[in-house]
């Protein structure tokens, strides 16, 4: 099945690229932000408090009444909205969080190999590039700048720049890798040759799933066989959902003996449940989002699937335009200009949800505040 030019591709964005790595879920924010925040999206010029500083770790007093005894640096407080699904970092940041990722990955890989070729299967170790590939903006990307030109980088962050010329919105930087799977590399071939049992105990032997036929080889184009997170190949809107039956499988080994470098004890974990359970959170989302909903935008679905629904309205996801795989060497005029228009489509909905407070990187930024305020009470 022919894969959709941009729905595929949204898997891959900056954001999504990261996550698929670690083990963090998130929940679509309710209708809802202060009540005395301004909705005028026009006039609210709220900055982020994010510090891309990772060593700016407040030292402990020894007063009983010194609020900074309690205190957590902001890398920790950092972590645990990463954990609870909030993504959103400074350039620096994510450098700093690329880089160490690519070392824990590399020993995942490693011990994989050596796992499942004990278990009797040949395994391909992933493109470290594809994981640790980090495009660059022509504004900080936690900025509200960042907000007005890409919006929530669902439509802006697809293409390089070079293949929109100056009629859309691109990332700018290296061009974004590509998996190095295709129908004909070697592990496609491996894997398609593999008859149902040999698959089922090739995949009950890598994550744990127990799959009960091969995945077509259009599915795995650029996601492989399912991971031990349970993110499962994508061909259009279809996703597998199998059934767990080997605890120990070696990537589940590989991600508790290399946890990620964003990885937070149970104890800083139940920290993010208790912001997500909070008063002051979740009076900032209803308030934030009813602000939302008063400029006339439904978000029953999520602000997300609003973009995607645009695009299908558009025409983006028509046969004509063929199979566009990410950062071509060029593209169609006629879906660039489309893509432009989507793009403002989704700049509109940013600077609405910044004007209510609740843009992902506010969001980000008042969880992180909010993770303070507990630790200090």
């Amino acid at each position: 099945m022919r894969s959709t030019p941009t729905r595929a591709v949204l898997a891959v964005a900056t954001i999504a690229l990261v996550a698929a790595a670690c083990t963090s879920s998130t929940s679509e924010p309710g209708p809802g932000a202060d009540q005395t925040r301004n909705t005028d999206p026009d006039t609210t010029d709220v900055e982020p408090s994010i510090s891309d500083n990772p060593e700016n770790v407040r030292s402990p007093g020894n007063g009983e009444n010194d609020e900074q005894a309690e205190a957590i640096s902001q890398a920790e407080a950092e972590a645990i909205a990463f954990s609870s699904g909030y993504f959103y970092f400074s350039d620096d940041a994510w450098s700093d969080y690329l880089a160490a990722l690519r070392i824990v990955a590399a020993d995942r890989e490693e011990f994989i190999l050596t796992c499942m070729r004990s278990e009797g299967f040949q395994y391909f170790p992933d493109d470290l590039d594809v994981l640790a590939w980090k495009p660059s903006y022509s504004v900080e990307a936690t900025s509200k700048e960042w907000a007005d030109l890409y919006g929530m980088g669902e439509t802006t962050t697809l293409f390089h720049q070079n293949v929109l010329g100056e009629i859309a919105v691109g990332y700018l930087g290296p061009i974004r890798p590509q998996p190095n799977i295709t129908e004909s590399s070697p592990e496609a071939i491996y894997l398609n040759g593999l008859s149902k049992e040999e698959y089922r105990a090739y995949s009950v032997a890598l994550s744990g799933f127990d799959i009960e036929e091969p995945w077509p080889s259009s599915a795995l184009l650029g996601y492989g066989a399912p991971d031990s997170e349970g993110v499962g190949p994508i061909d259009g809107s279809t996703r597998f959902e199998p059934t767990v039956v080997n605890e120990s499988a070696c990537q589940r080994q590989a991600f508790e003996r290399f946890p990620d470098p964003m990885a937070v004890s149970d104890d800083t974990e139940e920290l993010g449940d208790r912001v997500l359970a909070s008063r002051e959170w979740t009076d900032f989302l209803a308030d934030g989002w009813r602000c939302v909903a008063e400029q006339g935008i439904d978000t029953e679905f999520g602000v997300a699937n609003l973009v995607i629904a645009y695009q299908e309205e558009l025409g983006m996801f028509a046969e004509e335009f063929g199979d566009i795989s990410n950062d071509p060497e060029e593209l169609p005029v006629d879906f660039v200009d489309l893509l432009a228009e989507a793009q403002e489509f989704e700049r509109q909905l940013a600077r609405i949800l910044w004007g209510c407070g609740v843009h992902p990187i506010q969001e980000r930024d008042r969880f992180v505040e909010i993770v303070d305020t507990i630790v200090l009470e």
